[in-house]
């Protein structure tokens, strides 16, 4: 910490020219404290020194001259030295003498480097005239630069100059006349003459006599040095002593010397630096001697070695150097290829960037467009299909309205109509024998059509109730053809008011093609294969509308637009390598799960008629189609189960519904010989409907298949028909295709129980045979053959041991 004294602040006030005059000795002293090497050099303070002496001798002698006068006018200056400025005065005073005496003295030349500064302190050796006021005028560079009452009174002669004439002010006179003292009385030989005019020799210099002081040998740091103050005619120079005079505080207060002698080797420095000073300043012809140089031996080995370093340390930085610039060139290439990278990624980003937002409106808008159209796709579905529901339930209930009047006739029944008349007017009982009577006379006509058609095809063995009655009237079937003929007129104009971008499934392909090639990893990201065929779902419901596998000119899905569309879906052509790991290579099996399954679930429900052997091998044939075919259809695959399920349903309602075996008494067979051909003709409809249920067979569950086909048909129907039936020969042909139809998979591993009942039919049928085979009714050639078919039935349904049981012919 720095200690700050007490400053006392000196009110210095503007003093007049004639003040001066009067009262000399009021000019204040300038103190030299034991700091005056670090205010100035050792010979400005001599030359002062030696100029108040001969001013103070001058007065003495001279009692009234004019010369006295002026010398009165002039500022004295007296400098009060301590011992140990004199000391090194004295040391400085020896150096100089002895440096003299040498001969081989050398004088120091003017540094290049340093600026000039006018030296003012050495009044002998004054030779520079009145500058101009316009020129600036140089500050003194050294701390103790105490300028002498000419030059003081000079400097105030010129700025009074200015404030007259301004900045833009010559001298008439510029010539250089103003000469120290010294020099005159060299001149003229004159010693006491100081006769000059203070216009003629006025040389000063600007009023901002600014001072450095030197502040590197202070010992005693809490003493500060008086300094001499210089008045100014102005406050402005008082505002200017008061800063210099806190900065001189604040300085010697921060140093402090180390100790006597070294402050004596750096006095002699400072003065040495203030004669190399003073020399810059002087003209050139005057020179100043300085101290001898320190000898030193120089050789060629401690050349050599001084060179061999710096040529090492070169070395050392050259390789430095190398290996920075190596390492910057290393630098400069990984930034040049990451500059590079980052360009192309950025590149790449914005034109992600842009795709993204070009396929998320496409997006946008293609979901918009199908949100607004599936309604209308919905609707057309649901009215197709109450269509062909419609139809189908009316052959349906037309074939149970046959078989009950029939019934009703051989039975001897009458319509049971209460009397009555319905809302049209019409009477209620007569309506219902109309119709009745209309119905029998449409079977009939069917039944001579059939006929007609079985003539044109010979090779087919016809058997009486094996045909389906599933005929239309033509008014019926013009009317049904005619709505459907509407209903994909209205499908066909679901997407006029849309754009090709937004209803054609190559060109929506395309868009979603473009992604996978271009960014397949967001592709698989986005889960776009799992999103594909709900969204291609609704365009395909639209054209399986007129897709039915039972009409017979029906087109297959496979050859639809759609099917061939995006069966090339991320391929160029269908020769192209396939990606086993590529996920769209399901596109197709989930349209077919999702969209071809459940079209199929509810036509196998509404449609499908389980007694039609046309229909069921079409639909058998389809399941076993795209079991093979399609990965996506199999037995643990909801979709697929639930098309096993409406099947197995729809053959039960059958069996439930339209399964009727007439037990008529022998009298009525003699009292309607048609009853018979009523009866056998139900029984091979049951019979029929076994068939069909069996064909189901690797395709829907056995069990579930033989509760339906062994235990719900043929032992509840047929074998109950065939033991009421007296035609032995038809009973046996029945049970050659009973056992015809069993799936060979079902008697690999023995017989099954559930033909147990049909076994001991077919061991009576035999023994019936057996004991008829005397009688007239059937040649006993005939009765043969038939037990023995009998026998290989049995043993093809591995009853080997029912074979025993059949009674031998008497």
């Amino acid at each position: 910490m720095i200690k700050r004294p007490v400053s006392k602040k000196n009110f210095r006030r503007k003093v007049s020219e004639d003040d001066e005059v009067d009262n000399p000795a009021s000019k204040p002293v300038i103190n030299q404290s034991n700091n005056v090497g670090a205010s100035g050099s050792i010979g400005q303070v001599n030359a002062v020194k030696s100029k108040s002496h001969a001013v103070q001798s001058a007065s003495s002698k001279v009692a009234l001259s004019f010369n006295h006068d002026e010398d009165e006018e002039g500022d004295v200056f007296v400098v009060k030295k301590s011992a140990e400025s004199k000391n090194i005065a004295k040391l400085f005073r020896q150096s100089k003498e002895k440096s003299e005496s040498q001969p081989s003295a050398s004088y120091i030349k003017p540094s290049v480097n340093k600026k000039p500064t006018n030296n003012l302190t050495s009044t002998h050796k004054h030779n520079s005239s009145i500058s101009n006021p316009t020129q600036p005028i140089v500050k003194p560079k050294l701390s103790s630069d105490i300028p002498d009452a000419a030059t003081i009174h000079a400097l105030k002669k010129q700025r009074e100059l200015k404030r007259q004439y301004g900045s833009d002010y010559v001298p008439v006179d510029d010539t250089v006349r103003y000469q120290s003292q010294e020099s005159l009385a060299n001149k003229t030989g004159e010693t006491n003459s100081r006769l000059v005019r203070e216009d003629d020799n006025d040389k000063s210099d600007t009023e901002e006599d600014y001072r450095q002081l030197s502040f590197s040998n202070i010992k005693n740091t809490n003493s500060f040095p008086d300094t001499t103050e210089i008045d100014h005619v102005d406050d402005e120079d008082e505002e200017v002593s008061r800063w210099e005079q806190e900065q001189i505080r604040k300085g010697s207060a921060a140093m402090q010397a180390t100790s006597a002698p070294s402050q004596i080797n750096q006095q002699q420095n400072i003065a040495t630096n203030s004669n190399m000073t003073m020399q810059n300043t002087i003209p050139a012809t005057v020179t100043m001697p300085a101290q001898p140089p320190i000898p030193t031996t120089i050789t060629i080995q401690t050349i050599r070695s001084s060179m061999k370093q710096k040529l090492d340390a070169a070395k050392e930085v050259l390789q430095t150097h190398q290996r920075e610039m190596d390492r910057t060139s290393a630098y400069l290439e990984e930034a040049t290829s990451n500059t590079a990278t980052l360009e192309q990624a950025s590149a790449d980003a914005c034109n992600r960037f842009t795709f993204f937002q070009d396929i998320r409106l496409y997006v946008c808008d293609l979901i918009e467009c199908i949100n607004e159209k599936i309604t209308t796709i919905q609707d057309c579905e649901d009215t197709l299909r109450s269509l062909l529901k419609e139809k189908a339930a009316r052959v349906v209930n037309r074939r149970i309205n046959d078989v009950k009047d029939e019934d009703d006739e051989y039975l001897g029944k009458t319509v049971t109509v209460q009397s009555g008349v319905d809302e049209y007017g019409r009477d209620l009982k007569l309506f219902a024998s109309n119709a009745k009577q209309k119905r029998k006379e449409d079977r009939i006509a069917r039944k001579k059509r059939r006929h007609l058609n079985r003539k044109g095809n010979p090779l087919h063995e016809y058997k009486e109730g094996l045909s389906t009655d599933d005929e239309l009237a033509d008014s019926d079937q013009t009317r049904y053809t005619m709505e459907i003929d509407k209903l994909k007129q209205k499908a066909d104009q679901i997407f006029e008011d849309v754009i090709d971008d937004f209803y054609d499934i190559k060109k929506i392909m395309k868009q979603f093609e473009k992604w996978k090639i271009s960014l397949p990893e967001t592709y698989k990201d986005a889960y776009i294969p799992l999103c594909l065929p709900k969204l291609f779902s609704p365009f395909v419901r639209l054209q399986l509308l007129q897709w039915n596998i039972f009409e017979p000119n029906t087109t297959d899905f496979e050859k639809l637009p759609w099917f061939e569309q995006l069966m090339l879906y991320g391929s160029d052509s269908i020769d192209s390598d396939l990606d086993p790991d590529d996920a769209d290579l399901l596109l197709l099996p989930n349209i077919v799960e999702t969209v071809v399954l459940s079209k199929l679930k509810w036509m196998i429900e509404d449609v499908w008629d389980p007694l039609s052997n046309k229909q069921t091998q079409i639909l058998i044939s389809l399941m076993n189609r795209l079991l093979e075919e399609y990965p996506t259809v199999s037995a643990d695959r909801k979709p697929t189960q639930e098309i096993c399920s409406a099947a197995v349903k729809r053959m039960k309602r059958c069996m439930d519904e339209e399964m009727y075996i007439p037990l008529y008494h022998k009298k009525t067979f003699a009292k309607f010989p048609d009853a018979v051909h009523f009866a056998n003709r139900q029984l091979w409809h049951s019979i029929k409907l076994y068939s069909n249920v069996f064909r189901w067979y690797g395709i829907i569950s056995t069990n579930v298949l033989e509760e339906i086909a062994i235990d719900g048909l043929l032992n509840r129907y047929i074998v109950l028909g065939m033991r009421n039936s007296s035609n032995y020969q038809e009973c046996v042909k029945q049970c050659c295709e009973v056992v015809k139809m069993l799936p060979s998979g079902l008697l690999q591993e023995g017989s099954l129980v559930q033909l147990a009942v049909f076994s001991r039919f077919l061991v009576n049928l035999a023994d019936n045979l057996n004991q008829i085979r005397d009688s007239k009714e059937i040649a006993p050639n005939t009765c043969k053959q038939l037990v023995a078919q009998i026998k290989g039935l049995l043993k093809i349904m591995k009853e080997e041991g029912e074979i025993s049981k059949i009674s031998k012919p008497s």
